[in-house]
């Protein structure tokens, strides 16, 4: 899984691209947040089957 911070006003790839650092804790905080409830949570292996 790939995840990035961008908003419109970061101009990614443009000659004046910026991000805020204050952007980047809040997202990294949140994807720490989001792989800690997808370690708990796994998905079934097959199609029907509950979660374990």
């Amino acid at each position: 899984m790939l995840t990035g911070v961008e908003e419109p006003r970061c101009l990614i790839h443009a000659p004046n691209e910026r991000v805020d650092p204050g952007e980047i804790e809040h997202m990294a905080h949140v994807e720490a947040l989001f792989l800690q409830h997808y370690a708990a949570n796994p998905a079934p292996t097959s199609p029907g089957e509950p979660p374990a």
